[in-house]
C-alpha cells in the first residue's frame, strides 16, 4: 500500500514519504536488520516520530519488511534480479541519488559477492547505461527523474515522450508551475525555488523542467539543474524525484505529531505474529543488559516491549508481551525490579540515594548552652495555640525529619497528580521530599525505586526515589537548567505507563514559602551570625518577626527560619506558643506578629506541662 493511503491529509502523505526517505537513509548505512527503537533513535530528535507511527510508516510501505522482529530493506529480498535490475531498483526505490559506497554495499548483501568486487565493476556499469547519471558530487541517480528533450524538439513531441503515461495531471501540474510568476528573467534554479514554494508541495524535477524549459524556449538542460539543485539550501531532496522547501520540514514535524496523536487513538495495534508462543530468548536478555549497561539508565517494561516486541502499551497482545519480559528478567540475576515496572542493574543505582545530604539535617543547639534551656523545647499538640498543630500536621509543606507529623490519611493521599513546593534545604542538595501524601503517587515495591519522568521541554530525568528515607535524587542538574527558585511549584502527574511520569514547570511560587534573591542573601546574613553567637530559634524569630511590623504568616515564617537554621514546623509553632510576645493577628489566621515590649515576660508557665521529653541524639 503506496504511504500516501494511509494519510488523513495531502500534508500528512507528504510528512510520511519525508519519514519514509529518511528511514530509508539510515537503513542504507546498515548491513543488518533494526528494530523501531533503533531507527527512531538515528533520526533526527527535533522530528518526534514515535516507535508507532514509524511502525505504521514501515508496515505500509514496500521498501522494508520485517523479519525475526527487525525491519529490513525489502530491496535485500530480491535476489533474483540481475545486478543492472538490483540496482535500477535500488534507485527507483530510493527516490534520490546514492553514493556509490551505499549501491556497493546493497549489492554485495543481495548478491553475497565481496564489496571490492563491487567497488571495481559497478562505476564500469552504471557509466554504460543511459539510464544512469552520475552528480558532480559522485552520487548516481535514475535519468528517468529527468527530463529528455533533443536540441530543436518541439513542445508537444517533448511533453509526450516524458508524460505519455500521466498527461492530464502532468499538463495540470505544468500549468501551475507556469502560473507561479517564476521568470525567463530569472536564473533557472532562483525560479525552480519560486515554483516550488508556489505549489506548496513536492513537485517532481521532470515536471520543474518542463516548465522552466517551456519558460526558457526550450533553452535548458534537465540534468544542469538538477545538479545546482543539490547546492541550493532551500530546497529538500526527496522521492521519488521531487524537490521540496527545506523549510518545510517544520509542517511535516507538526503533522507527525498530529498524526501519532491520531494513531494512538485509533485501533490497537497489533504484536506481530512471531511464531507461536511469546518468548523472552537469551539473545533479548543480552540486549537489554547492553542497552542499560551503555545508555547508564533502568528501563520500564514499556519501553522494552517497544524494543524486544515491537509493540505499545494498548496494544493487542501486549499485556503477554509485558508478562514475558517481567517473567524473564526477574529469573535472572543480573537485572533488579526497580518499581511496579522497571527494571536496573544493580551497578547502576547510584550510591548517593543512601547518604544523607547535611543541608538536610535538622540542626539543634545543645539546651546547656542556651541562657533558657528551655527555649525552642517542642510542645505537643494541645500547648498549640490557634491552628498551629494544623498547620505543623499539613503534608504539603512536609520537609526532611517531619514525616511523624505529617496526618494525611491513605485515602486521602493523590496517586494520579500532586504538586510540590521546592523548599530552600533541598535547593541546596538537590533534592526532592517524598511526603507522606505522596506515598500512593510514585512507585513502590523496593526501598529505592526509578521514575522515568519527562519535564514538559520532553527532556528526560531519570529520578532515583529513596522511599526508606523520603527523597528524591537525580533532579540538581534539571534545577539549575531551568533557574529553579525556593518555593517554586513542580507539577507531577502520571502517565498512562507504570513508573512513568510527566513533569510541568510553570515558574509559579507558593504564596509562603517562595524567597527572593534578596531577601536569601539577607537571612544567610542572619544564618552566619546565628551560628557565631549561637542563636536560639526563638531569637531567630524575634529577629524575624521585627522585620515584619505587619507579622508573617506561620509557614512563610517558617520557610525564613528554616533557611537561618533547619528547623521543624514544629520548633517555630512550640515557641510561637510558648512565648508572651508572640500572638496571632486576627485570631486563627496563621498570621504571627511580634511585640518586643512583651519580650520580658518569658516563656508561659501554663506551657511547661506540653513539653515533649526529648528523644536521645
Amino acid at each position: 500500500m503506496p504511504i500516501v493511503e494511509i494519510a488523513a491529509t495531502p500534508l500528512e502523505g507528504t510528512a510520511f514519504q519525508y519519514v519514509e526517505d529518511l528511514l530509508l537513509g539510515v537503513m542504507l548505512d546498515r548491513p543488518l536488520p533494526a528494530k523501531t527503537a533503533e531507527l527512531a533513535m538515528a533520526l533526527p530528535e527535533e522530528l518526534g516520530a514515535t516507535p508507532r507511527l514509524l511502525r505504521k510508516v514501515l508496515a505500509n510501505s514496500e521498501k522494508f519488511l520485517m523479519r525475526e522482529r527487525r525491519w529490513d530493506l525489502a530491496l535485500r529480498e530480491l535476489t533474483e534480479r540481475t545486478v543492472d535490475g538490483s540496482l535500477e531498483q535500488a534507485l527507483r526505490w530510493r527516490g534520490m541519488p546514492m553514493s556509490l559506497r551505499s549501491l556497493c554495499n546493497e549489492m554485495a548483501l543481495l548478491h553475497q559477492q565481496s564489496v571490492e568486487g563491487f567497488e571495481e565493476a559497478l562505476p564500469k556499469l552504471l557509466r554504460s547505461r543511459d539510464k544512469y547519471f552520475q552528480t558532480p558530487g559522485g552520487d548516481w541517480g535514475l535519468s528517468e527523474w529527468l527530463l529528455a528533450a533533443e536540441p530543436g524538439e518541439d513542445e508537444e513531441s517533448v511533453f509526450l515522450r516524458n508524460f505519455f503515461f500521466e498527461t492530464e495531471t502532468a499538463q495540470a501540474l505544468v500549468e501551475k508551475c507556469l502560473a507561479s510568476g517564476a521568470s525567463a528573467r530569472e536564473s533557472a534554479r532562483n525560479a525552480a525555488v519560486k515554483i516550488v514554494e508556489a505549489i506548496g508541495e513536492p513537485v517532481p524535477h521532470k515536471i520543474l523542467s518542463f516548465a522552466l524549459w517551456r519558460l526558457h524556449q526550450g533553452e535548458l538542460d534537465s540534468k544542469a539543474l538538477y545538479d545546482e539543485l543539490l547546492e541550493e539550501d532551500r530546497l529538500l531532496a526527496m522521492s521519488p524525484g521531487r524537490w521540496a522547501l527545506a523549510s518545510d520540514t517544520e509542517k511535516y514535524r507538526r503533522a507527525l505529531a498530529r498524526a501519532a496523536k491520531r494513531i494512538e487513538e485509533e485501533e490497537p495495534e497489533e504484536l506481530p505474529d512471531m511464531g507461536g508462543e511469546i518468548a523472552v530468548m537469551p539473545a533479548d536478555l543480552d540486549e537489554i543488559f547492553g542497552l542499560m549497561e551503555e545508555n547508564l539508565r533502568p528501563y520500564n517494561v514499556a519501553e522494552l516491549a517497544e524494543l524486544i516486541f515491537e509493540v505499545s502499551p494498548g496494544a493487542k497482545g501486549y499485556r503477554k508481551a509485558a508478562k514475558a519480559l517481567n517473567d524473564a528478567l526477574a529469573a535472572e540475576e543480573r537485572f533488579e525490579k526497580i518499581g511496579q515496572n522497571s527494571w536496573s542493574l544493580p551497578q547502576l543505582m547510584p550510591d548517593e540515594i543512601w547518604e544523607l545530604p547535611p543541608s538536610l539535617m535538622v540542626m539543634r543547639l545543645d539546651p546547656s548552652r542556651l541562657e533558657d534551656p528551655e527555649a525552642d523545647a517542642e510542645l505537643s499538640d494541645d500547648g498549640l495555640e490557634g491552628n498551629l498543630a494544623e498547620l505543623v500536621h499539613d503534608s504539603f509543606y512536609e520537609d526532611f525529619g517531619e514525616e511523624a507529623d505529617a496526618a494525611i490519611k491513605v485515602k486521602d493521599m493523590p496517586d494520579t497528580e500532586i504538586t510540590i513546593p521546592v523548599l530552600y534545604d533541598h535547593l541546596q542538595a538537590g533534592t526532592l521530599k517524598v511526603r507522606k501524601m505522596d506515598r500512593k503517587f510514585w512507585p513502590s515495591g523496593a526501598p529505592a525505586v526509578f521514575a522515568n519522568v519527562f519535564d514538559d521541554q520532553d527532556e528526560r530525568l531519570g529520578l532515583w526515589v529513596n522511599l526508606h528515607d523520603g527523597l528524591i535524587f537525580g533532579i540538581a542538574d534539571w534545577y539549575r537548567k531551568r533557574g529553579v527558585k525556593p518555593g517554586h511549584l513542580l507539577h507531577f502527574e502520571k502517565t498512562e505507563r507504570a513508573d512513568e511520569y510527566r513533569l510541568t514547570y510553570r515558574g509559579d511560587a507558593d504564596k509562603y514559602v517562595a524567597l527572593d534573591e534578596a531577601r536569601i542573601e539577607s537571612l544567610r546574613a542572619l544564618a552566619k551570625e546565628a551560628e557565631e553567637e549561637s542563636l536560639s530559634v526563638f531569637d531567630v524569630i524575634c529577629r524575624l518577626l521585627a522585620e515584619h511590623r505587619k507579622g508573617l504568616h506561620f509557614y512563610a515564617l517558617w520557610a525564613e527560619v528554616n533557611l537561618v537554621r533547619r528547623t521543624p514546623r514544629r520548633v517555630v509553632a512550640s515557641d510561637l506558643s510558648a512565648y508572651h510576645c508572640f500572638y496571632p493577628r486576627p485570631p486563627q489566621s496563621g498570621n504571627w506578629v511580634y511585640d518586643e515590649r512583651k519580650v520580658s515576660q518569658g516563656r508561659k508557665k501554663t506551657k511547661k506541662k506540653h513539653i515533649k521529653k526529648a528523644k536521645a541524639q
